[in-house]
């Protein structure tokens, strides 16, 4: 797996911020984590006026099979969208990393705002967005099947319980596409026969608060994400950490 680490700062002034002490620092924290994890990674330092065409424009020129960037939320419930706070840095691992720093209360139809929509949009591999609300590690991970597009989260479940040893999986599927889509059915059933104890479909027919509050991470893919945002029974108010994915054909293989 190739990892380029990127730090983009907002500015002109180039020498204030390429000093090498100011640059080892940036990286500091994501060159710890990358060690502990084992992952080889390489480094890139830019200083724009132009945040997002620079990281479009390093994503697509660079040829990146994956682009991974946050989305700012806040822990604020659903009957406080008054309270605003700033977005934690966060390293994020992935073919593609990315510190981006926003300000925003969590309300899900307005969480994929213009700057990331504008990476969904406009760089030529598959996206996702990191929604961290108060993340310490992946356990118990729910799966969103919404519509038939969704058939790709299956892949990536698969690669989560490969790489992770405690992690689980619940499938949640709501249109019943289990039954009406014969991919579905054979990927899910491949699942539960190759990790039995470890993959389940969920029962429950509400996504409440209780119900998401058992989850320590959810997965779900960026049409799904935004069909149930505007739903009137707001099902993703109460989420956990997620990761919402915009998929695009591999240049090097499928999923």
């Amino acid at each position: 797996m190739a990892v380029t680490i990127l730090h983009v700062t907002e500015g002109t002034d180039v020498n204030l911020f390429s000093g090498d002490d100011f640059i080892e620092e940036s990286f500091k924290g994501v060159r710890h984590e990358a060690e502990n994890l084992g992952i080889p990674i390489q480094t890139e330092y830019k200083v724009t006026d132009n945040v997002s065409h620079e990281i479009v424009h390093t994503t697509n020129d660079g040829q990146y099979d994956f682009l991974l960037v946050g989305g700012g939320v806040t822990m604020s419930t659903p009957k406080d969208r008054a309270k605003r706070s700033k977005l934690e840095r966060l390293p994020f691992i992935g073919a593609l990393f990315l510190r981006l720093n926003q300000q925003q209360v969590f309300y899900p139809s307005a969480l994929i705002k213009d700057k990331t929509r504008y990476f969904i949009e406009n760089s030529q591999c598959s996206v996702g967005v990191v929604v961290n609300r108060n993340f310490t590690s992946i356990k118990k991970t729910l799966v969103v099947l919404y519509g038939e597009e969704d058939l790709f989260l299956l892949r990536y479940g698969r690669r989560l319980l490969r790489n992770n040893e405690v992690a689980t999986l619940r499938i949640r599927d709501i249109n019943g596409l289990l039954v009406s889509n014969e991919a579905f059915a054979k990927g899910v059933l491949t699942l539960m026969k190759e990790f039995p104890d470890r993959v389940q479909l969920c029962k429950a027919t509400l996504m409440d608060k209780t119900y998401m509050e058992s989850f320590s991470f959810m997965l779900i893919s960026y049409a799904s994400w935004n069909l149930l945002a505007n739903r009137d029974d707001a099902p993703l108010d109460f989420i956990p950490s997620s990761l919402i994915i915009h998929k695009r054909t591999s240049r090097f293989h499928q999923g």
